[in-house]
């Protein structure tokens, strides 16, 4: 069965738990139920006790993988630190030679070059949808947290007195505050405009990370909403 075929099926038994739950089903009636849907007692555990938000996220995220044609074994080595979706992960990406949650980590192992050299020669603007997608909408909704940005990345950035303030600096000249919320910008148009200023300032193409300036930009605005900000534009 295809992702989609599998994404269908599952949203399906998704809406028959939630009637479970709303005729006060315990959980372990809800269980024997879905089990005889195609459901194991381990995925089951898992809808009753997941949160819809951060479920709606995880699904944002497999489409994603599911366009770049991830396998099983690569989505759940993209998802280390997040080993309770592996239930639903071998619910909607395996298949009779896919990933299996058992033997997991001896298929991660066995890897082959070619699912690598696939995964290299993926289209870039692919790519740069799944990086945004992912990056802004699903960690923002599922972690809201940019505290996790590796400091010896910035260290290395800074290693001038010209740029100690750059982010600052971009800001000043390339950013303006207003009062009025309609004026919104993406990300992703911020982060282009900063590329381009950042090299033509210090005449390098090693630019800072996009993690690392919207993690200034949340400190100095608060956290986006919709990967924008608002009372604000770009005057470049």
């Amino acid at each position: 069965m295809n992702f989609q075929n599998s994404l269908t099926e599952f949203n399906f038994n998704l809406e028959t738990l939630d009637l479970l739950k709303n005729e006060k089903l315990d959980d372990s009636e809800i269980i024997d139920t879905l089990i005889e849907a195609g459901f194991n007692s381990e995925l089951t555990q898992l809808l009753l006790t997941i949160n819809r938000s951060y479920l709606k996220s995880v699904l944002v995220r497999f489409k994603l993988y599911n366009k770049l044609n991830k396998s099983g074994t690569q989505v759940m080595d993209s998802l280390q630190d997040y080993q309770n979706l592996k239930p639903l992960v071998h619910q909607l990406f395996s298949t009779s030679s896919d990933l299996n949650v058992t033997n997991y980590e001896s298929q991660k192992n066995n890897t082959s070059v070619t699912n690598v050299k696939t995964d290299n020669e993926v289209n870039e603007e692919v790519n740069e949808e799944v990086n945004e997608e992912v990056n802004e909408e699903v960690n923002e909704e599922v972690n809201n947290n940019y505290d996790t940005v590796v400091d010896d990345e910035e260290d290395n950035k800074n290693e001038s007195s010209d740029e100690e303030n750059f982010y600052e600096n971009f800001f000043m000249e390339c950013l303006e505050s207003t009062d009025n919320k309609k004026d919104t910008v993406k990300s992703r148009e911020i982060y282009s405009s900063f590329k381009s200023w950042y090299i033509n300032k210090f005449t390098s193409s090693d630019v800072p990370s996009k993690t690392l300036l919207k993690k200034f930009l949340s400190e100095k605005l608060g956290k986006p909403v919709k990967s924008s900000w608002s009372s604000l534009k770009l005057t470049v």
